[in-house]
């Protein structure tokens, strides 16, 4: 039987995937096991809890098909920490792997057929593999450096110079979105693919229920009367930003949102705790964010800055939750308004909830959610997605 071990390289823990990077690394590694792949991820540094036990290194089971090694090196964590603390992207990553291998990775790369180095910070890696190698690409890191950020030209260039090389030094380069692609893929020689921000549609369609939908309304005290539409995000500065504007909003018309019966779930990290306000409920950090998914008749998307593709748009649709967005959320699909979603604007916001939650439009949200659905389900579906990658080509049985 011919080697089909792929190796990931990322510098963070991936599994729980909490985050929209985490998530789009993960369905990655459990797609790769459906299509038949053996799937280890390394990571070079893990979660707060686990320092905190003095837990040592370790191999984490997720599945017949992944697993994930966590290398809890106090050092590594430290000056990761620093750098979260400093709002600075992992540069330490490049530092640290373009003169050391720790030995575990270095076991691991020779016994893998390919390796996927998850984001750009890892490229110098590529100098120590001597098997085909595959960058992540999440989005155009120089990007998305914190507009405020007292060395963000300092940063920006640098970060640029090391997507650069990054592209460059690897054998094949998956980008997220086609404007990303067109931006990077000139200098990646040709050698790339669009590799759309996924999910794993198995593991989604095994778990909705109208059982499920149930309890979980129960749970958060949601009246069957009541629309709940939901916001999915992590603590990110663009899901932050949406998040302030998602409050004030709540705040400055809860008479309005009582009047038509509608209440924000906030759902994720990017609230720092757990309130049910009149019009909006928080629930902080949650192990299984697809448990409140059930729960909610639709779905927003208020995002106006970042790069790449929202991971959320993507789990929005495969629970084929109607959904509401600024144009700029919609980025990298196939979304057109009054079709496939409906579109708003901070200054309409208002009006647009109030001419399509006034009247009874359970036809219309149903179209539009399996409109979205249909015309995005091939992008949305992190294994089809796989296949369109010649390294990942099921082989003939």
């Amino acid at each position: 039987m011919p080697n089909k071990k792929v190796l990931i390289v990322s510098g963070l823990q991936i599994f729980p995937a909490q985050s929209g990077g985490q998530i789009r690394t993960a369905t990655m590694a459990e797609s790769l096991g459906l299509l038949g792949f053996d799937v280890t991820i390394y990571s070079y540094t893990g979660r707060r809890a686990d320092y905190l036990k003095l837990r040592r290194s370790s191999y984490n089971v997720i599945g017949q098909s992944v697993k994930e090694f966590t290398n809890r090196n106090f050092i590594y964590a430290f000056i990761q920490l620093i750098s979260y603390r400093l709002a600075i992207p992992p540069l330490w990553l490049t530092l640290f792997s373009r003169f050391y291998v720790p030995s575990e990775l270095r076991k691991l790369i020779k016994e893998s057929k390919l390796v996927i180095i998850d984001f750009p910070f890892l490229y110098p890696l590529t100098k120590s593999i001597d098997r085909p190698c595959i960058l992540n690409s999440h989005n155009v890191e120089h990007h998305i450096i914190n507009q405020q950020h007292i060395f963000k030209n300092l940063l920006t260039s640098l970060i640029q110079k090391i997507e650069i090389n990054a592209v460059k030094s690897v054998d094949h380069t998956m980008f997220c979105t086609q404007k990303d692609m067109d931006f990077l893929g000139v200098f990646a020689k040709h050698k790339f693919t669009l590799v759309s921000n996924g999910v794993n549609l198995t593991k989604i369609n095994a778990i909705r229920s109208e059982k499920s939908r149930f309890c979980m309304r129960k749970k958060l005290g949601i009246t069957s009367d009541t629309k709940l539409v939901l916001f999915s995000a992590s603590a990110y500065y663009s899901n932050l930003e949406s998040y302030k504007f998602l409050q004030l909003f709540c705040h400055r018309n809860q008479d309005l949102l009582a009047g038509l019966k509608l209440k924000f779930l906030i759902l994720g990290s990017v609230a720092d705790k757990a309130v049910d306000c009149r019009s909006y409920i928080t629930t902080s950090r949650v192990d299984n964010v697809y448990e409140y998914f059930l729960a909610c008749d639709a779905a927003i998307n208020p995002v106006m800055l970042g790069s790449g593709s929202n991971i959320k748009m993507a789990e929005y649709i495969s629970f084929y939750l109607p959904i509401l967005t600024t144009e700029f959320g919609a980025r990298g699909l196939n979304m057109v308004d009054g079709r496939d979603c409906i579109h708003f604007t901070r200054k309409n916001l208002a009006l647009v909830l109030e001419s399509q939650f006034t009247h009874k439009n359970e036809n219309f949200f149903r179209s539009i959610s399996e409109n979205a659905y249909m015309n995005n389900v091939m992008s949305i579906d992190m294994k089809t997605s796989l296949r369109s990658v010649k390294y990942f080509i099921p082989e003939e049985k």
